[in-house]
């Protein structure tokens, strides 16, 4: 039998049977469905980042400002997107 849950709802059984625990919370499938159960992240902060390289967090801050980490800016929030700075590390 195949199992498959989230915080709010559960499939079970071969026929996918939808056991909705979350109705209760006013919760819909589609609110199941949209979440990917359990994937990495695509994005990390640049401290993260910057602790990947060996950087503290000023000198990450830095290296993002003068373009040596790869960033995405989302208005004020600057994110480093996890492909491009696995294709940065291996060159």
């Amino acid at each position: 039998m195949d199992v498959v849950t989230d915080s709010n709802f559960i499939i079970t059984g071969s026929q996918g049977q939808w056991h909705n625990a979350g109705r209760e919370r006013g919760l819909a499938m589609s609110d199941a469905i949209a979440k990917p159960a359990e994937s990495a992240p695509r994005t990390i902060s640049v401290p993260e980042a910057g602790r990947w390289l060996g950087l503290g967090r000023n000198a990450a801050y830095e290296a993002a400002r003068r373009g040596e980490i790869p960033v995405l800016r989302f208005g004020k929030r600057i994110r480093v997107s996890v492909v491009a700075l696995e294709r940065m590390l291996a060159r």
